[in-house]
């Protein structure tokens, strides 16, 4: 399990929202933290879904 907090910041930047064909895009970035594992950094995430 990880955890996340106001010490590790995440990002969500919507980049393209069109209702039209109901379809999101955007970018993601988050750091999680476990105590048994360490940290986990996520960069330059992508993501497309409709809607």
């Amino acid at each position: 399990m990880y955890y996340t907090d106001a010490t590790h910041p995440a990002i969500v930047e919507i980049t393209r929202l069109d209702v039209v064909n109901r379809v999101v895009s955007g970018r993601f970035a988050f750091t999680l933290e476990t105590p048994s594992c360490g940290k986990l950094v996520v960069t330059d995430g992508r993501f497309d879904s409709r809607f």
